[in-house]
């Protein structure tokens, strides 16, 4: 449901930043000294309205079925692929790192990494599990730009899926690259924390 509505707050924002923004302000009495957050819940909450009344409630949840093809099986490619990654890696003496071995029967026996390893490792996993991904990520944003306009009146996920794959590679793997320059630092900035953590409270 949120994902639609930013979806939307995005779109129309850049396409008419100052027109849209005074449009909603002005009918509510709105001026430049109203508070940033005030304003963004007014955003929402207009955009919500405006879903609701051209696509009717359903409206809200559009591109769920998409987001769920992408996010269910990514989770277990995810962390799947994670954990055969750092086996691999942890036969590395250059991202293995040297601990004795715990005592208590309830630790993890999980491969243990340097810093290095474990930052390589989530960015490797998660820009894999994107790149195979991305063109159900594509189908998402497009089902949820159809909020806005018509350019991808898709009647299904089977009719999206194949009217990508006839338009070929380069549309099945558009915006691939700045997802994984988002996806990468991120994933594997939070094994490293993740990790350093957990090895804290052992």
């Amino acid at each position: 449901m949120f994902a639609s509505i930013s979806s939307q707050v995005q779109c129309l924002a850049s396409r008419r930043p100052s027109a849209y923004n005074h449009s909603i302000y002005s009918r509510r009495g709105c001026n430049k000294g109203t508070p940033n957050l005030a304003r963004r819940t007014m955003t929402l909450m207009h955009t919500a309205r405006e879903i609701i009344g051209t696509n009717g409630p359903s409206g809200l949840w559009r591109g769920t079925a998409a987001t769920l093809l992408r996010n269910v099986p990514g989770v277990a490619i995810y962390f799947t692929g994670l954990n055969q990654l750092r086996g691999f890696m942890a036969t590395s003496p250059y991202f293995a790192s040297v601990q004795s071995r715990p005592t208590n029967q309830h630790a993890s026996v999980l491969p243990k990494l340097t810093g290095t390893g474990n930052l390589l490792a989530g960015a490797t996993a998660r820009t894999t599990v994107g790149f195979i991904l991305n063109p159900f990520a594509v189908i998402k944003a497009r089902f949820e730009a159809t909020l806005q306009s018509n350019l991808y009146a898709y009647e299904s996920l089977s009719t999206a899926f194949l009217s990508l794959a006839r338009a070929g590679p380069s549309e099945l793997f558009r915006g691939f690259v700045p997802s994984a320059l988002r996806d990468a630092p991120y994933a594997g900035l939070f094994i490293v924390f993740y990790e350093g953590i957990k090895h804290e409270a052992s």
